[in-house]
Order: structure tokens, then sequence, then C-alpha cells
């Protein structure tokens, strides 16, 4: 019995405590106006295009929207090539078409929240990577609607059906 209550209290500690601590400060910091009405906005986090020359390649990540705010996050890539005069961004989304181009600003709120950078690369190694990237988004295998799974691995696999 001494196994299992320690056993009980690692988990409360280790899982059910981060999670109550997540949720609370989400509620805490309020769900917004509404995925309606929500700031996408630019945060500010690019220099604008035209003026910045190098190749740029990001990927961003903001807090998701209401309750999966408190497990998720959404994350997109952004790139631009050498001189080009905007940015490109993609996301995959679970409404409308899955992969969407240029849906929103590069770098915009989600739905209020403000993205943080999760990677980013300029220059020759940037523009080296642009071409992969643009190759893996137009060859996704989960790009049709009603593919979108939340919590599931998108990349389909020869043991599990698409």
């Amino acid at each position: 019995m001494t196994l299992l209550r320690l056993f009980l209290w690692f988990f409360a500690l280790a899982y059910l405590l981060p999670l109550a601590i997540s949720a609370g400060l989400y509620f805490n910091s309020g769900s917004g106006a509404g995925w309606r009405i929500a700031d996408r906005s630019s945060a500010g986090l690019l220099p604008p295009a035209a003026a910045h020359r190098p190749a740029l390649v990001r990927v961003f990540a903001a807090q998701t929207v209401r309750w999966r705010g408190i497990f998720a996050t959404h994350c997109w890539i952004v790139f631009k090539p050498e001189g080009a005069a905007a940015y490109t961004r993609y996301d995959y989304t679970a409404w409308g078409e899955p992969i969407r181009m240029n849906g929103f600003e590069a770098d915009g709120r989600w739905f209020g929240h403000a993205p943080e950078t999760v990677f980013a690369l300029d220059g020759a190694e940037a523009a080296a990577m642009i071409p992969a990237l643009r190759d893996a988004i137009a060859s996704y295998a989960r790009r049709e609607r009603g593919d979108y799974r939340a919590g599931r691995d998108p990349t389909p696999t020869p043991s599990s059906p698409p």
C-alpha cells in the first residue's frame, strides 16, 4: 500500500500540479475577446520584408485558443528568400484548407496570443533551407480537408491508416 501511495503522490506532483498551474495561469490571463474578434496583428518580431535583404526562416509558436491553450501551442513557418519583398507564412489548421498560405500576418498574434520564436535562421543557411521547406510543404501527406486531428501524429506511417 505504501508503494501505491508513493506513486499517487508522485503522479499528483509530476502531472496534476503542473497541469493545475498551467490551467490557473491560463484562466488568470483570460481567454481574450473571443476567436472571432481576437487580435491577429503583427507582434513586431520581424523586420519589414523589403528592408531585410538576407533570406530568413522562422518558426513561431503561440498559445492556442480556449481550453486547448492549457496544453497546446500553435506553430507556423515563415520564410523569405533573399531580396524578396514579402514573407511567406504556412499554417496547418483544423478549419478550411489544412495547409494555409499567408492567411495571417507573418509574425501575427495567434488569436490574441503573442508568438515566440522557436527557430531562427538567416542568410545563406536560410536560403539553402527554403527549397527543402517548399518541397516538404508541397508533398505533405495530410493536406486534404478532414485530415487534421489534434493530438495525433500528423505523418502517416506504413503501420497506421491515413
